[in-house]
């Protein structure tokens, strides 16, 4: 994500990625101003329908993150644009974002949490992209790491025992080629068996430049819970070590052992109690908790702030923050037992 103007309460974004559209849609909210240019039909006099660019402002009524579509859509009722010629005020308009567009955005108020989360976002833009490619005897699965979780790229199929009899090199391009096209800075390589290491030939024969950016690592499982499985393992851990979802997964699983030691508090009412007593030292809370409990969540962040307590709002969308949802989506670990 770019900043392009800073100028509170207005903020004019540039959006780079798909995890941006991802930021944007928890950080725009009902009743905040947008405005982007965009193209509308209009009907000429001789009765033609033309599509003329225009600038569109509106006030947010709901938003709608379409992540398989690539798009963020702000749906809301038109309250001021240019030319005023093409604009029909007080009507419903939806600006839909797409990687590559910018848009107007202005709030009443920016918290201190919207604000770092865009902070967050344009750093994420220099992190690495990550690839995870799944390989078993006749299948691939690609996903892509992203700042909301795992994204699928496509699952790539051979014939059965095609790699045992020698003939499986139709089946290596295709993988190959797929990769090629998926913008990455490393590819994690894992699977069972030999079948990563066959590939892994492949690629060092015919194609050098993916496999000097190529780590191997050996799972149990294969297709999207293979996926999962890589995730959790120590060399996949290595690569992935700055992106928001090793992180954050790597937090919710030490907030949630102290827990088990009773070094943790979890839920609204005891996690206050313990930022009121100095007790908490790191608070977690998914964004989907922040989205059910913005003002309790807002004052938490304040006491944490004062306490000298790190904060973080994680990820509902990737299975940690799941599972942190679970145990009501608002943690802490402790500095000391309470009780």
């Amino acid at each position: 994500m770019r900043v392009i103007k800073r100028d509170l309460p207005l903020m004019i974004l540039g959006v780079d990625t798909l995890d941006d559209l991802w930021h944007l849609d928890k950080i725009i909210e009902p009743g905040d101003e947008a405005s982007s240019r965009t193209e509308r039909r209009h009907k000429t006099e001789s009765g033609k329908s033309d599509r003329v660019k225009v600038t569109i402002q509106i006030r947010i009524e709901s938003i709608e993150f379409q992540k398989f579509s690539n798009k963020l859509r702000l749906l809301g009722t038109i309250i001021g644009g240019k030319p005023q010629e093409y604009i029909s005020m007080g009507t419903h308009h939806t600006i839909e974002l797409s990687p590559g567009d910018s848009v107007v955005i202005r709030k009443v108020r920016w918290s201190r949490y919207q604000l770092q989360r865009i902070k967050e976002a344009v750093a994420s833009t220099e992190k690495a992209k990550i690839i995870i490619a799944v390989m078993d005897i006749d299948s691939c699965n690609l996903a892509a790491l992203r700042e909301f979780g795992i994204e699928a790229k496509g699952t790539f199929r051979g014939s059965q025992g095609k790699q045992f009899a020698g003939d499986a090199n139709q089946f290596y391009s295709e993988v190959a080629g797929a990769l090629g096209n998926i913008e990455a800075d490393s590819i994690v390589l894992a699977g069972p068996g030999f079948a990563k290491e066959n590939f892994m030939k492949y690629l060092n024969e015919k194609f050098p430049a993916l496999a000097k950016k190529t780590i191997l690592e050996d799972i149990a499982g294969y297709g999207e819970s293979g996926i999962q499985e890589a995730l959790r393992k120590g060399a996949v851990q290595k690569v992935l070590e700055n992106t928001r979802v090793a992180r954050e997964t790597a937090m919710i699983e030490e907030v949630l052992e102290a827990i088990t030691l009773d070094k943790g508090a979890y839920g609204l009412k005891e996690v206050e109690e313990a930022l009121d007593y100095g007790a908490a030292d790191l608070l977690l809370v998914t964004d989907e908790a922040f989205s059910k409990h913005r003002d309790e969540v807002e004052k938490l962040l304040d006491k944490a702030e004062k306490t000298r307590c790190e904060y973080h709002i994680v990820s509902s969308e990737h299975e940690a923050g799941q599972k942190l949802d679970h145990v009501s989506g608002v943690v802490a670990r402790l500095r000391f037992k309470m009780r």
